[in-house]
């Protein structure tokens, strides 16, 4: 065999700058008003490396990299709001919260080259149970409503991250599952992942070490273990879910974690978990690390 070969690599990022201030008012220790206002800008960049070889030898005949097709995108200008209230009496067991409840409530308006309001309704309960048992639950809502609450200038929101519903992270999909192209479809395809508006997940905790674990000990650092089952829906205004008289499903996912403060400087989780809609996939193991200090509810954070 002779000849040369063609290999071409498409590089693609954007960049985001954003000035934003926030004030915010408690009525109390537990609860709180907030006003946001921001500027944002995104930018899109990106390369093509084209590399020609020696089919022979495998030698790296020429290798060019020029600018790519994102670098005529226009940049994204948005003037964004905020308008919040929050709750939260909350107890913090070392890893995870053991008593108490959070709430937040959040209009996020959006103007400039998109516009479209992003609302948040997310609720969590800690009932302490006996002994180091506590069921937690959440369930949470967000989505973009408005004329660009579908634009594809803005990455889509994701169900499948760790401290969302477990199971469904995008790297862990192989085309088998989701057919040719899942590499580039896994955020949208039904079969796959999907952008999220809807979630809520339960545990039952056990604290194993730590100052109120089933094991109580000062010299070690809190560990926890955990049961869980999370369900998630997503649509789109094209795709709307079966309960609103679309075709779209749900995905859930079940399984235990095990989940250790590091120092106080983060909380590492490893789950073992099942996802109920990936019928070739069977259990596998999940790492995910979080901030050790409590964060405010917002899509992000771990239940």
């Amino acid at each position: 065999m002779s000849g040369t070969g063609v290999s071409q690599d498409l590089r693609f990022w954007d960049i985001e700058r954003q000035v934003a201030g926030i004030i915010s008012y408690p009525f109390n220790r537990s609860s709180r008003v907030e006003l946001g206002l921001g500027y944002r800008t995104i930018d899109f960049q990106s390369e093509v490396e084209t590399q020609i070889y020696d089919l022979n030898t495998g030698a790296v005949i020429s290798d060019v990299t020029t600018r790519g097709p994102a670098d005529t995108l226009p940049s994204i200008n948005l003037v964004e709001g905020l308008a919040a209230t929050a709750f939260d009496n909350s107890i913090f067991g070392g890893t995870s919260p053991i008593a108490g409840q959070r709430y937040r409530i959040e209009l996020a308006p959006v103007t400039g080259d998109l516009q479209y309001v992003g609302v948040l309704a997310d609720l969590r309960r800690y009932q302490r149970l006996f002994g180091p048992l506590t069921l937690a639950g959440r369930a949470m809502h967000y989505g973009r409503y408005g004329r660009d609450s579908d634009t594809d200038r803005i990455s889509a929101l994701f169900i499948g991250y760790p401290w969302m519903v477990r199971g469904y992270d995008s790297q862990s999909f192989s085309p088998n599952e989701c057919g040719e192209g899942a590499a580039t479809t896994a955020r949208r395809s039904s079969n796959c992942s999907a952008a999220v508006r809807r979630w809520g997940t339960s545990e039952l905790r056990m604290a194993l070490f730590g100052p109120i674990g089933l094991f109580p000990s000062r010299a070690l650092p809190p560990v926890e273990v955990a049961g869980f089952y999370d369900a998630g829906i997503a649509w789109y205004d094209a795709l709307q879910p079966r309960f609103l008289g679309g075709p779209r499903t749900g995905v859930s996912s079940y399984g235990s974690t095990f989940r250790i403060n590091l120092l106080g400087f983060a909380i590492a989780e490893f789950s073992l978990v099942h996802p109920n809609q990936r019928p070739l996939k069977g259990m596998y193991w999940q790492f995910a690390l979080e901030p050790g200090s409590r964060p405010r509810p917002n899509p992000a954070p771990a239940a």
